[in-house]
Protein backbone atom coordinates (compact mmCIF):
# COMPACT_ATOMS: atom_id res chain seq x y z
CA UNK A 1 0.00 0.00 0.00
CA UNK A 2 3.28 2.89 0.77
CA UNK A 3 4.70 1.62 -2.56
CA UNK A 4 1.05 2.39 -4.54
CA UNK A 5 0.63 5.66 -2.45
CA UNK A 6 4.62 6.70 -3.33
CA UNK A 7 3.51 5.88 -7.22
CA UNK A 8 0.45 7.65 -6.93
CA UNK A 9 2.57 10.79 -5.40
CA UNK A 10 5.03 10.59 -7.82
CA UNK A 11 2.52 10.80 -10.69
CA UNK A 12 0.43 13.64 -9.60
CA UNK A 13 3.49 15.72 -9.22
CA UNK A 14 4.62 15.23 -12.49
CA UNK A 15 0.94 15.89 -13.79
CA UNK A 16 1.45 19.22 -11.93
CA UNK A 17 4.76 20.38 -13.40
CA UNK A 18 3.95 23.39 -15.53
CA UNK A 19 4.89 22.42 -19.28
CA UNK A 20 3.91 25.85 -20.66
CA UNK A 21 7.26 27.23 -19.64
CA UNK A 22 10.32 27.38 -21.86
CA UNK A 23 13.15 24.82 -21.58
CA UNK A 24 16.21 26.62 -21.61
CA UNK A 25 19.19 24.64 -23.36
CA UNK A 26 22.66 26.38 -23.67
CA UNK A 27 23.65 26.97 -26.81
CA UNK A 28 26.57 25.83 -27.99
CA UNK A 29 28.87 27.77 -30.64
CA UNK A 30 31.15 25.66 -31.77
CA UNK A 31 32.83 25.67 -35.26
CA UNK A 32 34.64 22.96 -36.04
CA UNK A 33 38.00 24.28 -37.74
CA UNK A 34 39.23 20.59 -40.40
CA UNK A 35 42.95 20.21 -40.08
CA UNK A 36 45.30 21.15 -42.88
CA UNK A 37 46.28 18.25 -44.36
CA UNK A 38 50.13 18.38 -44.52
CA UNK A 39 51.43 18.92 -47.77
CA UNK A 40 53.53 16.27 -49.30
CA UNK A 41 56.62 18.32 -50.36
CA UNK A 42 59.42 15.86 -52.47
CA UNK A 43 62.87 16.24 -51.77
CA UNK A 44 64.84 18.41 -53.84
CA UNK A 45 67.25 15.83 -55.25
CA UNK A 46 70.51 16.36 -56.73
CA UNK A 47 70.96 16.30 -60.50
CA UNK A 48 71.66 13.36 -63.29
CA UNK A 49 75.46 12.70 -63.20
CA UNK A 50 75.89 13.44 -59.59
CA UNK A 51 76.75 10.76 -57.83
CA UNK A 52 76.39 9.73 -53.99
CA UNK A 53 78.94 7.27 -51.86
CA UNK A 54 77.47 5.11 -49.76
CA UNK A 55 79.79 2.08 -47.91
CA UNK A 56 82.10 2.79 -50.51
CA UNK A 57 79.69 2.31 -53.73
CA UNK A 58 78.88 4.91 -55.80
CA UNK A 59 75.69 5.56 -56.85
CA UNK A 60 74.68 8.41 -59.88
CA UNK A 61 71.60 8.34 -62.08
CA UNK A 62 72.68 9.27 -65.46
CA UNK A 63 69.34 10.06 -67.70
CA UNK A 64 65.64 8.95 -67.70
CA UNK A 65 63.85 8.33 -70.59
CA UNK A 66 59.76 8.20 -71.37
CA UNK A 67 58.73 5.36 -73.81
CA UNK A 68 55.40 3.88 -74.87
CA UNK A 69 55.98 -0.16 -75.72
CA UNK A 70 59.85 -0.85 -76.42
CA UNK A 71 61.18 -4.23 -78.11
CA UNK A 72 62.19 -6.77 -75.82
CA UNK A 73 65.59 -8.72 -76.29
CA UNK A 74 63.48 -11.67 -77.52
CA UNK A 75 62.54 -10.15 -80.36
CA UNK A 76 59.09 -8.77 -79.44
CA UNK A 77 57.49 -5.97 -78.36
CA UNK A 78 56.01 -5.12 -75.09
CA UNK A 79 52.85 -2.95 -74.50
CA UNK A 80 52.93 -0.74 -71.10
CA UNK A 81 49.13 -1.19 -69.45
CA UNK A 82 46.14 0.97 -70.30
CA UNK A 83 46.65 4.60 -68.55
CA UNK A 84 50.30 3.73 -68.34
CA UNK A 85 53.97 4.96 -69.66
CA UNK A 86 56.82 3.34 -69.03
CA UNK A 87 59.73 5.67 -67.57
CA UNK A 88 63.19 4.33 -67.70
CA UNK A 89 65.98 5.35 -65.15
CA UNK A 90 70.39 4.35 -66.26
CA UNK A 91 72.14 4.01 -62.93
CA UNK A 92 75.83 3.59 -62.67
CA UNK A 93 77.29 2.00 -59.95
CA UNK A 94 80.91 1.92 -59.27
CA UNK A 95 82.71 -0.21 -56.12
CA UNK A 96 85.45 2.64 -55.10
CA UNK A 97 86.34 -0.03 -51.94
CA UNK A 98 89.05 -2.25 -52.02
CA UNK A 99 86.33 -5.55 -51.24
CA UNK A 100 83.67 -6.83 -53.71
CA UNK A 101 80.32 -4.69 -53.22
CA UNK A 102 77.17 -6.45 -53.18
CA UNK A 103 74.55 -4.59 -55.30
CA UNK A 104 71.40 -3.21 -53.74
CA UNK A 105 68.27 -5.14 -55.01
CA UNK A 106 66.47 -3.61 -57.14
CA UNK A 107 63.91 -3.14 -54.22
CA UNK A 108 66.39 -0.44 -53.17
CA UNK A 109 65.57 2.05 -55.75
CA UNK A 110 61.82 3.78 -56.12
CA UNK A 111 60.14 6.43 -57.95
CA UNK A 112 58.53 9.02 -56.32
CA UNK A 113 55.71 12.03 -57.32
CA UNK A 114 52.90 13.35 -55.27
CA UNK A 115 51.95 10.74 -52.50
CA UNK A 116 53.00 8.14 -54.65
CA UNK A 117 55.90 5.15 -54.57
CA UNK A 118 56.64 3.34 -57.46
CA UNK A 119 59.49 0.10 -57.34
CA UNK A 120 60.76 -1.05 -60.61
CA UNK A 121 59.40 -3.82 -62.53
CA UNK A 122 60.93 -5.90 -65.00
CA UNK A 123 61.86 -4.92 -68.45
CA UNK A 124 64.40 -6.32 -71.11
CA UNK A 125 64.48 -3.55 -73.81
CA UNK A 126 66.46 -4.46 -76.42
CA UNK A 127 70.37 -3.24 -76.38
CA UNK A 128 69.79 -1.22 -73.04
CA UNK A 129 71.03 -3.50 -69.82
CA UNK A 130 68.50 -4.37 -67.32
CA UNK A 131 69.27 -3.55 -63.56
CA UNK A 132 67.22 -6.79 -62.28
CA UNK A 133 69.29 -8.93 -64.21
CA UNK A 134 72.66 -7.89 -63.67
CA UNK A 135 75.67 -8.71 -61.38
CA UNK A 136 74.90 -9.52 -58.02
CA UNK A 137 78.51 -7.90 -56.85
CA UNK A 138 80.82 -6.00 -58.26
CA UNK A 139 84.75 -6.33 -58.11
CA UNK A 140 86.99 -3.29 -56.50
CA UNK A 141 87.06 -0.63 -59.04
CA UNK A 142 84.29 -2.92 -61.28
CA UNK A 143 81.57 -0.11 -62.82
CA UNK A 144 78.00 -0.98 -63.66
CA UNK A 145 75.40 0.68 -65.99
CA UNK A 146 71.97 -0.37 -66.38
CA UNK A 147 68.48 0.46 -66.83
CA UNK A 148 65.50 0.36 -64.15
CA UNK A 149 62.09 0.40 -65.49
CA UNK A 150 59.07 1.91 -63.37
CA UNK A 151 55.36 1.95 -65.01
CA UNK A 152 53.68 5.28 -64.35
CA UNK A 153 50.10 6.54 -64.71
CA UNK A 154 50.24 8.81 -67.78
CA UNK A 155 48.57 11.14 -65.41
CA UNK A 156 51.75 11.92 -63.35
CA UNK A 157 53.62 13.53 -66.44
CA UNK A 158 52.63 16.89 -65.01
CA UNK A 159 53.92 16.29 -61.53
CA UNK A 160 57.45 16.15 -60.51
CA UNK A 161 59.03 12.74 -60.07
CA UNK A 162 61.91 11.77 -57.68
CA UNK A 163 64.08 8.64 -58.16
CA UNK A 164 65.57 7.58 -54.61
CA UNK A 165 68.08 5.33 -53.75
CA UNK A 166 67.42 3.83 -50.27
CA UNK A 167 70.39 1.64 -49.30
CA UNK A 168 69.25 0.44 -45.87
CA UNK A 169 65.52 0.13 -46.69
CA UNK A 170 62.51 -0.56 -49.24
CA UNK A 171 60.20 2.11 -48.36
CA UNK A 172 60.40 6.17 -48.55
CA UNK A 173 58.70 7.77 -46.11
CA UNK A 174 56.84 10.59 -46.72
CA UNK A 175 56.07 11.86 -43.37
CA UNK A 176 58.06 11.36 -40.79
CA UNK A 177 58.13 8.37 -37.73
CA UNK A 178 58.14 8.43 -34.64
CA UNK A 179 62.00 7.38 -33.43
CA UNK A 180 60.10 3.74 -32.37
CA UNK A 181 60.83 2.74 -35.87
CA UNK A 182 64.48 2.80 -36.13
CA UNK A 183 63.93 2.25 -40.40
CA UNK A 184 62.83 5.96 -40.22
CA UNK A 185 66.12 7.17 -39.94
CA UNK A 186 67.76 5.10 -42.74
CA UNK A 187 69.40 7.24 -45.33
CA UNK A 188 67.73 8.16 -48.69
CA UNK A 189 69.27 9.48 -51.76
CA UNK A 190 67.59 11.59 -54.24
CA UNK A 191 67.63 12.51 -57.91
CA UNK A 192 65.69 14.91 -60.02
CA UNK A 193 63.76 13.42 -62.87
CA UNK A 194 63.71 14.90 -66.36
CA UNK A 195 61.57 14.87 -67.88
Amino acid sequence: MRISLFFILVLSLAACQNYDQPVIRPVINATIVPSPTPEIILPKGIPAGEPVLYNNLEVTMLKTEVTGSYETEYGFRREPSAGTELLWVQVKLKNTGVDAQVLPNPEHFSLLYGENEIKPSYGHRVDFPDYPTSAESLYPGAILTAWLRFDIPISSNLQPKVFVFLPESYQYLFRPSSSVYPWANHPAFTWQCLP
